[in-house]
């Protein structure tokens, strides 16, 4: 159980929702924000607190209800605020909900920042919405605002859960092009695609251009190359990656090892 002092203020109600959302206690927060609006007149950070709990936990109702709150208390929101929203719904799969806090922010005089087109498109990408996440992607072109790793990553996946292989991969090739960084997230999520779709060899290949930049797959990545290879009837390289998949699961177990015979 989590001891706190009692709040005084609107600073020490703030600190004290924000512990609540370390501890994971949103629903501790929630009651602190109420009872701060009953006693003094709350600002955004104490608003934004309480949306960080919410988020954490994908408590996307408690996070509108807040934000109800907010507009109700003729509180100006900022950047953070929305975006705390939107991945509060993305979390829970609530997509249109997201989508719907983005299309507010010019009215909320709100900017449209990378930040937040990546909280919609967390969205798209837990609901595997490949086409609204492409649409989006097309806006931010439009809007020329400059995509980051996060971005691909989120559409790639977006594509992949849905087994749209064949968009998912030019998307990695624009990507490398934009000289962005590919992570092994970002791998794994075409390689995952390129499984669902049942196309092994275009997930080998991913793989192969993965090493090329000297990325090692994790756990999920082997994980769909020993599915795709398996479905494809292709049985060397299933167990090539059987084989590969238990060193990795054998790694830390190895280094852990290692660490005590040094000490």
């Amino acid at each position: 159980m989590l001891l706190l002092s009692v709040p005084t203020n609107v600073v020490t109600f703030s600190a004290t929702i924000s512990t609540c959302q370390k501890a994971t206690q949103w629903d501790r927060s929630l009651r602190l924000l109420l009872q701060c609006r009953r006693r003094h007149r709350c600002n955004v950070i104490t608003y934004n607190a309480a949306l960080a709990a919410c988020e954490d936990a994908a408590e996307w109702q408690q996070a509108l209800l807040i934000l109800g709150f907010l507009r109700s208390d003729a509180v100006d929101c900022d950047a953070t605020t929305m975006e705390t929203t939107m991945r509060a719904c993305g979390r829970a799969e609530q997509w249109e909900r997201a989508l719907g806090l983005l299309a507010e922010l010019p009215a909320q005089d709100v900017p449209t920042t990378l930040f937040a087109v990546n909280a919609a498109l967390g969205a798209c990408e837990n609901a595997a919405e490949w086409r609204q996440a492409l649409h989006l992607f097309q806006q931010l072109q439009v809007a020329t605002l400059q995509g980051d790793t996060f971005t691909y990553s989120a559409i790639i996946s977006a594509c992949g859960r849905s087994s749209q292989w064949q968009r998912a991969l030019p998307l990695l090739g624009s990507l490398q092009q934009e000289h962005l960084q590919a992570d092994v997230v970002t791998f794994s999520s075409a390689v995952g695609a390129c499984a669902l779709g049942e196309h092994w060899q275009a997930a080998v290949q991913v793989l192969a251009d993965a090493h090329e930049l000297h990325l090692r797959g994790d756990v999920i990545t082997y994980a769909f190359l020993i599915a795709a290879c398996a479905a494809g009837n292709a049985p060397w390289y299933t167990s090539q990656f059987l084989n590969d998949i238990k060193e990795l699961a054998f790694l830390p177990l190895q280094l852990k090892c290692n660490a005590e015979k040094r000490q």
